[in-house]
């Protein structure tokens, strides 16, 4: 994929909650989870962007590829970020981009 980055705005009704980005890319006999994943973020109380690089996500076993994707989550659980009942998220925005970078010689 051409994208670099992932954007999201959205207001919270609390704070102190986490979350974790996973992207699923699993072969076709695979017997577990094979995903790309980004460290864990934590959620304040209104409005909150967070931006997330897909060049630089962890992996976990072995995924098939970032242009071979399944599904896009955000984890509320797992990962010892136990359940918290009432979370509510009101997601404005989720925006794909790509960012590059200009090297000048002056």
């Amino acid at each position: 994929s051409k994208y670099t980055h992932l954007e999201m705005h959205f207001n919270s009704n609390r704070e102190g909650d986490h979350f974790r980005f996973t992207i699923t890319a699993n072969p076709p006999d695979a017997k577990k989870w094979n995903y790309y994943y980004a460290p864990i973020q934590s959620i304040v109380k209104g409005m909150q962007k967070i931006t997330i690089d897909l060049t630089k996500l962890n992996k976990a076993r072995n995924p098939l590829g970032k242009d071979k994707v399944q599904t896009l989550d955000f984890n509320f659980t797992g990962w010892e970020m136990p359940y918290k009942k009432g979370l509510v998220l009101d997601i404005e925005k989720i925006v794909f981009f790509e960012r590059f970078f200009l090297k000048l010689a002056i």
